[in-house]
C-alpha cells in the first residue's frame, strides 16, 4: 500500500479480494466462507460499483449488506473495470480491464467520483483506499486520488 497522507490507517488487512460485484456473489461467498475461519473479517473488498456498466442499485442491497458484514475494508476498484476507448498491450492481455489507461485526468476523476457516490449510496460510506484494475492507474496520482477521498492506493 502507498499512503497518500501521513495519517495512520485504522488497521491493516491481510487479504484483498478483487472484483467484488454482484455477478460474482456466489464465488465471493465461497471465498469468504473459506477465509473467515483463518483470518475472520480481516479482508478488504475491492468493490467495482458499476461492473461492466451494471451499476449497483437498491436491488443489490442484500449483496452490499453481505459485503459490509464480511469485510473490514471497502476499497474502490475502478468504476466499470473495463477500458472503453483505445487499447494497448495491457488491454489485449487483460481483456480490456485496464480501465484508467488512456483516460484524461478529468475522465479519471469523474470515474472516481461516480464510484465513490455509488459506494456512499449502497454502503453508507465512501472508500478510503483505491486499487486500480490490473494495477494500472493511468493518470491517477496521489493528489487526484486524495481529492476524491482516497487516503491510500494499493
Amino acid at each position: 500500500m502507498t499512503p497518500l497522507t501521513t495519517k495512520a490507517p485504522r488497521h491493516a488487512f491481510l487479504v484483498v479480494l478483487h472484483d467484488v460485484a454482484p455477478p460474482f456473489a456466489i464465488q465471493i461467498e465461497k471465498i469468504v466462507a473459506a477465509m473467515q475461519p483463518l483470518i475472520g473479517s480481516r479482508l478488504g473488498a475491492a468493490v467495482v460499483p458499476s461492473w461492466h456498466g451494471r451499476t449497483l442499485t437498491a436491488a443489490d442491497d442484500g449483496f452490499a449488506g453481505f459485503v459490509q458484514a464480511s469485510f473490514d475494508e471497502i476499497l474502490l476498484h475502478g468504476y466499470e473495470h473495463r477500458r472503453t476507448g483505445g487499447a494497448g498491450l495491457v488491454s489485449m492481455l487483460t481483456g480490456r480491464s485496464d480501465e484508467f489507461n488512456g483516460l484524461s485526468a478529468a475522465e479519471a476523476a469523474t470515474r472516481l467520483r461516480c464510484g465513490q457516490q455509488i459506494l456512499q449510496e449502497r454502503f453508507g460510506r465512501r472508500a478510503e483506499g483505491f486499487i486500480a484494475p490490473t494495477y494500472q492507474r493511468g493518470v491517477l496520482d496521489a493528489p487526484l486520488l486524495a481529492a476524491e477521498g482516497m487516503r491510500f492506493h494499493v
